[in-house]
């Protein structure tokens, strides 16, 4: 059912977000996600850098660090009650899973930010980059709308968790942390009995499609072939990469539960801004034959290799955050409390 949309964050202010688990496996993929995301911010104008991360990497000096507590604990608590019971698509355990979970601690900075664009660490933001207008354009277009949620589908499912545009609302992070502290999934129905995909009402359905080719410019019959032609579409199941973690949840929170999510366009010939996903198991940084993605980025002043710290961040309720006036090699180093959802994210 549809929702009172709470009032809107700072008018203007963005985050450009993503997570890391402080391992070794993704370490070398910050600096080109920095480089990306600190040249798409300067495109936006007033945007800050936040990783969510229990570690500060020298990769990315100018981003805002933030540990949620609640949501790391909710998310292992929903991880043990559900061992071995999460699908062959989203059974993995540890940091891998954790950290696709935690993606929903950045829905409880809508005190602090009008936009939260997200994108995983293994994205170049700007291969394609993107221009003031059109993301201007975009913006307001989503601002003006009743949507808080804009993404994509890929093969697997109906949500790419992997990137996406939100406007942050506490209540929507309430949900899901609830949901995670205390609701269940299954292969069959989903998050808390929600249905089988194939299970929903046609008028049901049509609303679902109506909202999603009302961002997209596609027609009904484009958008429900597209769902359906997903493995949570054709396998009528939500047994589908990530369903029982990020791809699924976000799925239900912003498109099932509330009427507030939609698409972004898809005609691949007309898009005016492209990033490119390094999806999959393999990663260009592993890669023997790396050097292309390396030649992405300038040469580190004086040489060397990228390092990380392993100094921790403070907790999301007082996370550093970049003065104005203050350097950006120092942006990690000091802090200040920032509004907050009411409770501990």
């Amino acid at each position: 059912a549809g929702r009172t949309l709470p009032p809107p964050g700072p008018a203007g202010r963005v985050a450009i977000a993503t997570v890391w688990d402080g391992g070794h496996g993704y370490a070398c993929a910050i600096p080109l996600w920095c480089q990306g995301a600190s040249r798409l911010a300067s495109v936006v104008g007033d945007a800050e850098l936040l990783i969510l991360s229990p570690k500060v990497s020298e990769d990315c000096p100018n981003a805002r660090y933030l540990q949620p507590a609640r949501t790391i604990q909710a998310a292992q608590s929903y991880l043990h009650r559900h061992e071995g019971r999460l699908g062959r698509n989203s059974g993995q355990r540890g940091a891998f899973a954790v950290s696709n979970l935690l993606k929903v601690a950045f829905l409880s900075l809508g005190s602090t930010y009008e936009l939260l664009l997200y994108a995983d660490l293994d994205i170049d933001l700007m291969a394609r980059p993107l221009d003031a207008a059109t993301w201007r354009s975009g913006a307001e277009a989503l601002l003006r709308s009743s949507a808080l949620f804009v993404s994509l589908f890929d093969h697997a499912s109906p949500v790419n968790g992997g990137l996406w545009l939100v406007r942050p609302r506490c209540d929507v992070f309430s949900q899901a942390v609830e949901l995670l502290e205390r609701g269940r999934w299954s292969a069959a129905e989903g998050f808390d009995g929600v249905g089988a995909p194939r299970s929903f009402l046609r008028s049901r359905m049509r609303e679902v499609a109506g909202r999603l080719a009302a961002g997209s410019d596609a027609s009904l019959f484009k958008v429900e072939g597209t769902i359906n032609g997903t493995h949570y579409g054709k396998l009528n199941s939500w047994d589908f990469v990530n369903g029982a973690l990020d791809q699924g949840l976000l799925w239900y929170l912003f498109y099932l539960k509330n009427d507030l999510g939609t698409w972004a366009r898809y005609d691949r010939g007309e898009l005016p801004w492209r990033v490119e996903h390094f999806w999959g198991v393999s990663k260009p940084w592993r890669a023997a034959a790396a050097r292309g993605y390396w030649k992405r980025l300038p040469p580190p002043p004086g040489g060397g290799g990228a390092a990380s710290s392993s100094r921790a961040p403070p907790p999301l309720a007082t996370a550093s955050t970049r003065p104005k006036s203050a350097p950006r090699a120092t942006a990690a180093r000091r802090g200040r409390t920032a509004p907050r959802c009411r409770g501990r994210s």
